[in-house]
């Protein structure tokens, strides 16, 4: 079998644990499973398990991997050796492992947490930990997850400066003129360069760099110029087309002679190639025009214009052959260069480069930029130090400040340079600027003969993370260059496992048109890289072309091949994959209405959902009575129903007023339906009601409360939506920390980044998800629609810059501010967005690529384009620059051309029955309904007796202690619950005691009760976070973890509802369920008072797992942990076997 696998040669030598490697793993290569047996090899030669460290991005993958690992290490402790190949490498590879861990004593099974395998953020952050000092941070800060308004807020302070006249207010003024006094663009340009800093910071921060002079900066723009003439002249020269150097001659003589005013007169002359000077430039831009039509593709036709005269303009017979053959000779070299998409592309940029250096005014503009960035920043650290907050750019770049530099490095990276003898890095493609910059720091001092070693896997070709800042010519430098000193030696693995050799045969013949025909470290460019297939099997692709108004038959195509696809294959699994979620809408909705079933997770945006819009308007409306607009939208509701022509009757009679006054005092409107006055009179007392409860409880309870009088519940059309409405307002709970003083900015902020509840997923549901969603996955059948389909552009940024490594790895960088408000155009900017676009291009490639390789037996891809309008006969628009299609354009074509070939031919115009959509009136309540009545008796089968149903709720744990007590331990467990959530990495203990003294005193403890009881929650946190049990409890890498967890069920008879503190599965498969006890204990007798609280709440503690036993088969152990004095107690749960069907 091994001999079968051509890339087998390169699988052994990964595993050679004395050399470092950076491997390129297609899609579908076993990239895990290697990274597996890397690791493995690596620990059965190390002296402790902590030797070896695994850099993942992200903590599935992380989890995943130590999962493969754990589960590698039980096979070989109990399972005999496997047959296959690969499976009986990885159990030998874990053999030894255990004879390692046997020999040192390491006890893996017991101490799992000795794998250092981390997300990058988790390190970032484990770094700035140990030296918060020297990393500038101080204490450490929670990290943030929703930054944005705290870059707004940075923004707007720094503005303020204009006003305040501190330093900086001539710069801010200057950027203001620039952006004709817009405070609002300004202010949202500012914010967005403050989340991109990482990228920009280190090279403006120091004002006194000589880097970003302006002579070092035009030279940067000089050497770009070169590098893009390089470029194209590379290709020129290697191209066979010697005969076009005499047609560029011609061409140029003859737009002399005409006195044309054309590029192409620099080409005079011209014998060679030009040089790659900017002094050249004239030429190179002559010839581009020559060669490129106005919209940057081939010529397809010449003319005088061009220096090619018609043949009817000759003199003579003699003259008119000439005109002809030389116009044929250059179309027939044109027609060859037509699929040269790289000397396309190199020209086309080359039309657009501009005179390395600034004007005037345009440096003037920059270096004000420049201050009012610095200043930016600093008020942005201010934010983050008051708010006890960070982003993960913050982090990052602290944890890079704390390795000090290579030259010097810090203590802590001394000790870690020690520690850490072995690196893996997984999804390296994914790397960004300043994370190979930590990389760097990493590895600084290492030497090839040490016996460390580095190993990066991933691939460029999957690279489709730019958003996130993943700058993809990084796998392309550290393969030709190394990581710091440390030099890599590349590995392409080729094999494809997932897909059958049908579909990687397409994926060959496609991909290989698809993707650049060179690497470009500064365009993203990646070559492609063939794959190879084992066995024969035949695939399922097709093209399925659309033109003009058929496009809207594509979600019928798309029900109609998971149709055709379930005759077949039942048990297919089959994805619908698409590059926005938007683009999935008229497809969810075809396949709810014939009932294909569907699952999809952060499909559907929250705030999109009727019940969200319907419970923002009302929160809205009942605390601004002014807010028409909102109030309109809650008499629009469901809950009230009422038409369009009685709210017209209804805004007429109120006029300018506020709406509430004719609604609240009931005022009587002419015209209403009876519909209309019997809804009001009903839901106006509701209304009524909660306004007057305004202010007392809850925000959240408080509106739930009206939503519920109001009939919400009863207006939903499925389960999934009472889910979304709890999710509401559970952001509500939130973001109303302080009681009753909500900024609904914020909520509308948060709402907006929220997603509806996912499906409740069925066997066979068909998969829906965004493409960067789906990468990892692998489906049998993958489908995607709208290929045609732009997605959403990015904004234009206040600063464009463009980075370069030097050799010894220097950074240079170019930089060029956004256009004045009143410029029609700035070249450098102009150009600079010219290199974004095209690595947005070349990811584009990247993304269909990624799309295409998840499928394992077909692919089905839909796309749709319009026609020329007035075009006899009929032609085909191109497609739209940055669709998927473009890319695909080469291969699609001839399906499109065939398409409308038909369609032309066909006498039968008419077209397939567009899905009928639901045409249904207004949603509304009957105008009499009224709230239910408590049921007076529940018939429950487990209950012998009728009678009316208790619902016994756990005793809280506090109720036989006094107030403060209880207090006090709701606090503990409200921030156990939060480290458990979001990490302890930001535990700062002065704010956290702010926060505690804060909300004790809000819950009514007495003033000379305060700080003790503040004393008494800092200890109980303090020795937890000090405490490596309670590290293991808190991990929120555990499966199934959860904090918090509500469960209902059946036990003795009765309906019982619980809460458990902690629960999780841990790496043997064990269910831990936890409780935490916050009291303390000030007798010398520890011991014994543990076994006390044991057998106190051991009935509790096994009701909590007799409710679990009845949704989960496993083993389940039992624990009370004690914050205050890190006490511990355990014991094994038996299972009773109970009916699960109560739960």
């Amino acid at each position: 079998m091994k001999h079968d696998i051509v890339d087998a040669d390169a699988r052994a030598q990964a595993l050679d644990v004395t050399r470092s490697w950076i491997v390129q793993a297609p899609a579908g290569s076993g990239k895990t499973e290697l990274l597996t047996q890397r690791y493995l090899a690596l620990l059965a030669r190390v002296s402790q398990p902590e030797d070896v460290l695994a850099i993942t991005f992200t903590r599935k993958a992380a989890a995943e991997m130590r999962r493969r690992i754990l589960n590698a290490l039980d096979c070989a402790r109990s399972q005999p050796c496997p047959a296959l190949a690969h499976q009986r490498q990885t159990w030998e590879l874990a053999k030894k492992v255990l004879v390692q861990d046997d020999r040192c004593e390491w006890a893996l099974r017991d101490s799992p947490s000795r794998l250092r395998i981390q997300t990058i953020d988790s390190l970032c952050a484990s770094l700035v930990r140990q030296m918060p000092v020297t990393a500038g941070l101080g204490a450490v800060p929670a990290t943030t997850t929703e930054p944005d308004p705290l870059y707004r807020e940075a923004a707007r302070a720094t503005l303020v400066r204009l006003e305040s006249g501190h330093n900086g207010c001539a710069s801010v003024r200057c950027l203001l003129g620039h952006l004709d006094n817009n405070v609002m663009r300004t202010e949202t340009m500012v914010a967005l360069m403050l989340a991109k800093r990482d990228q920009w910071l280190r090279h403006v921060a120091d004002p006194g760099d000589f880097r970003i002079g302006r002579e070092s900066l035009e030279a940067v723009l000089r050497s770009l110029v070169k590098e893009t003439l390089l470029q194209a002249r590379s290709l020129l020269v290697q191209s066979p087309f010697v005969d076009l150097l005499e047609s560029v001659q011609y061409a140029a003589r003859n737009c002399q002679k005409a006195d044309q005013d054309s590029p192409i007169r620099h080409c005079l002359g011209l014998r060679d190639w030009p040089e790659a000077a900017y002094e050249a430039l004239p030429q190179w831009q002559g010839l581009a025009t020559l060669l490129l039509t106005d919209k940057d593709q081939w010529r397809a036709t010449v003319s005088v214009q061009v220096g090619f005269p018609a043949k009817t303009a000759g003199k003579d017979a003699a003259q008119k052959q000439e005109f002809d053959l030389r116009k044929q000779a250059f179309l027939e070299l044109l027609s060859e260069l037509r699929g040269n998409e790289s000397m396309r592309l190199a020209l086309a940029s080359i039309r657009r480069v501009p005179a390395p250096c600034y004007q005037d005014d345009q440096w003037q503009v920059l270096e004000a930029l420049f201050e009012v960035l610095r200043i930016a920043v600093a008020e942005l650290k201010l934010i983050f130090q008051a708010q006890g907050q960070a982003d993960f750019s913050e982090v990052m770049m602290a944890s890079v400040v704390a390795l000090g530099h290579p030259d010097n490095p810090s203590d802590l990276a001394l000790q870690l340079d020690h520690r850490i003898q072995h690196l893996l890095v997984d999804e390296f493609q994914d790397t960004s600027i300043t994370q190979f910059g930590l990389f760097e720091k990493l590895v600084a001092g290492w030497q090839s003969d040490d016996g460390r070693t580095l190993f990066v896997v991933g691939d460029p070709m999957q690279s489709i993370y730019r958003f996130r800042e993943a700058e993809v010519g990084l796998f392309l430098r550290a393969r030709r260059h190394g990581i710091g000193d440390v030099p890599l030696h590349p590995l392409q693995l080729s094999v494809n496992f997932r897909a059958v050799s049908g579909l990687v045969d397409w994926f060959n013949q496609t991909f290989k048109q698809v993707f650049p025909s060179t690497d470009n470290i500064t365009t993203g460019a990646i070559r492609y890289a063939m794959a190879d297939a084992l066995g024969q099997d035949q695939a399922d692709i097709q093209i399925h072309p659309f033109i003009g108004a058929d496009g809207d038959q594509e979600p019928a195509r798309v029900l109609a091949i998971i149709d055709r696809i379930r005759h077949i294959e039942p048990t297919a699994s089959i994805a619908i994959l698409v590059r926005s979620r938007t683009h999935l809408v008229p497809i969810t909705t075809a396949m709810d209405a014939h009932g294909v079933e569907w699952h999809g997770v952060d499909i559907e945006r929250l705030a999109q959902r009727s019940v969200v819009r319907d419970l923002r308007s009302l929160l809205h409306a009942l605390l601004n009575l002014d807010d028409r607009l909102s109030w309109l939208s809650i008499l629009r509701a469901p809950w009230c129903g009422i038409g369009l022509a009685d709210l017209l009757a209804i805004t007429t009679k109120a006029g300018n007023g506020v709406l509430w006054n004719v609604l609240g005092h009931g005022v009587t409107c002419e015209g209403l339906s009876p519909h209309a006055r019997a809804a009001l009179a009903r839901c106006s007392q509701v209304f009524k009601k909660g306004l007057e409860q305004q202010g007392r409880g809850a925000l959240s309870l408080w509106l739930e409360e009206v939503w519920r009088l109001l009939g919400g519940p009863a207006c939903v059309t499925e389960a999934s939506d009472l889910e979304d409405a709890d999710a509401f307002f559970c952001l509500l709970r939130e973001c109303d920390q302080d009681g009753w003083l909500l900024d609904l900015e914020v909520l509308d902020e948060r709402l907006v980044k929220l997603y509806a509840s996912a499906r409740t997923e069925s066997e066979g549901a068909v998969q829906v998800m965004t493409i960067h969603k789906s990468k990892g996955l692998e489906f049998d059948y993958v489908i995607l629609p709208g290929l045609a389909r732009r997605a959403r552009g990015s904004d234009s940024r206040l600063l464009l810059w463009e980075e370069r490594t030097q050799m010894g790895g220097v950074t240079d960088l170019a930089v060029a501010p956004v256009k004045a408000a009143e410029q029609d155009d700035s070249p450098i900017y102009r150009w600079l967005q010219q290199i974004e676009s095209a690595r947005g291009m070349n990811e584009t490639s990247r993304l269909l690529y990624v799309a295409a390789t998840r499928a394992r037996k077909g692919v089905h891809l839909l796309a749709c384009l319009g026609l020329k309008a007035s075009s006899q006969p009929p032609r085909l628009l191109a497609p739209v620059k940055g669709t998927l299609l473009e890319p695909l354009w080469p291969i699609a074509e001839p399906e499109f051309t065939q398409a409308l070939a038909q369609k032309i031919a066909r006498s039968d115009t008419g077209q397939a029955a567009a899905i009928e959509e639901s045409k249904a009136g207004l949603q509304r309540l009957p105008a009499d309904w009224q709230l239910p009545a408590p049921p007076t008796s529940i018939s429950l089968p487990s209950i012998v007796s009728s009678g009316r149903a208790r619902l016994p709720i756990e005793p809280v744990e506090f109720s036989w202690a006094g107030d403060v007590a209880r207090h006090v331990g709701t606090a503990v467990h409200r921030y156990l619950q939060h480290f458990s959530q979001s990490g302890v990495d930001g535990y700062d203990a002065e704010r956290i005691r702010g926060q505690v003294q804060d909300w004790l005193a809000a819950s009514g403890v007495p003033d000379e009760q305060l700080a003790p009881a503040v004393d008494q929650v800092d200890e109980a946190l303090r020795k937890t976070l000090g405490d490596t049990r309670a590290a293991w409890i808190l991990d929120n890498l555990h499966e199934s973890s959860a904090s918090e967890l509500s469960l209902t069920g059946m036990v003795d008879g009765q309906l019982a509802h619980v809460v458990i503190d902690r629960t999780f599965v841990d790496a043997d498969g064990i269910r831990w369920i936890i409780d935490y006890k916050s009291g303390k204990h000030s007798g010398s007798e520890l011991d014994i008072h543990l076994d006390r609280e044991q057998q106190r709440y051991r009935p509790q503690l096994e009701r909590y797992a007799r409710l679990m036993s009845k949704m989960e088969s496993r083993p389940i152990r039992l624990a009370l942990y004690f914050p205050a004095m890190a006490g511990w107690r355990e014991w094994s749960y038996s299972s009773d076997n109970e009916d699960r069907e109560n739960v």
